[in-house]
């Protein structure tokens, strides 16, 4: 594992940044391609958004084929509205952590801007058994004008496109991550519902209100299937769901040999319907720093 953290100060800085942690962790950089044992993706400028596709290999003038077209991810955007409250805009300097794992590679790119918001750009390959696919994945957060996160109690009870690991709430034609999983056909090739299904169920539970602990969530990513049921095709090794309520942002805990660390979807709480924050949900990264 490694870990890099910095300050970008302009968004070509920032990418920069992302391409310079990952080449000198075993990755290989070809064109705007980043690839290595058999996983690619796309990381690119546009604008002022930074976009990640996947795709399963490069041709020989390094553009990605098999790329997903019509998903991809956006990083560097505005805050998402919660309630009717406006937009907290992108700006720099922004903080940026990177978390790169091996055995199976997936990175973790998390920027922070404006003191206390935070959002994340991930990628790598599932190492779920069963695939047709390469297993490659992305994730990026995706600029829409209906990002509204619904309170309910002292948590949340929905989950805002991009923002988090796979979540989504009603607006699931956005397609803000895809993983190549290659079941039932071409056209749903990258197609998945997200991780929603295990995360609703354990999210408003936390934290315990007996030892006021939180437990580490697994990140499980499911496909409808033709049969009406669903299959996993991808759990994050080294990212977990966590309520963030007794953690301050980026603290560092440990379990056993293993450390974490938190950040929060977007701004940590308490939240409620008119304010720009993702109350208590949180992520916890696998974390190899100081």
């Amino acid at each position: 594992m490694a870990y890099v953290t910095g300050t970008a100060t302009s968004i070509n800085d920032l990418l920069s940044a992302i391409q310079n942690a990952c080449t000198a962790n075993g990755w290989t950089l070809s064109g705007s391609v980043l690839h290595k044992d058999g996983c690619y993706v796309d990381i690119h400028i546009n604008g002022s958004l930074i976009i990640i596709k996947g795709g399963t290999g490069i041709d020989g003038s390094d553009n990605m084929t098999g790329v997903c077209d019509t998903h991809y991810g956006q990083f560097c955007i505005d805050s998402p509205r919660s309630g009717w409250f406006d937009r907290v805009n992108f700006s720099y300097p922004a903080e940026y952590f990177i978390h790169i794992n091996k055995n199976p590679d997936e990175v973790y790119v998390i920027v922070k801007w404006e003191i206390e918001y935070y959002q994340m750009l991930a990628f790598g390959q599932s190492a779920m058994p069963g695939l047709n696919g390469s297993g490659n994945w992305y994730l990026g957060t995706r600029n829409q004008n209906f990002y509204r996160i619904v309170d309910s109690g002292e948590n949340y009870g929905s989950s805002s496109t991009g923002f988090s690991l796979f979540c989504r709430g009603t607006h699931r034609d956005i397609e803000s991550f895809g993983v190549d999983h290659g079941l039932d056909g071409q056209s749903k090739q990258w197609k998945v519902e997200g991780s929603w299904r295990d995360w609703r169920s354990l999210a408003l539970r936390q934290p315990n209100r007996w030892n006021s602990e939180s437990i580490l969530q697994p990140v499980r990513v499911y496909v409808a299937r033709p049969s009406g049921f669903v299959s996993p095709v991808l759990e994050c090794a080294n990212a977990r769901f966590i309520s963030v309520k007794n953690f301050d942002p980026e603290q560092v805990f440990s379990i056993g040999t293993d450390k974490w660390k938190v950040y929060p979807w977007i701004r940590k709480g308490p939240g409620g319907t008119y304010s720009n924050s993702s109350g208590y949900f949180g992520h916890a990264i696998r974390y190899d720093g100081p």
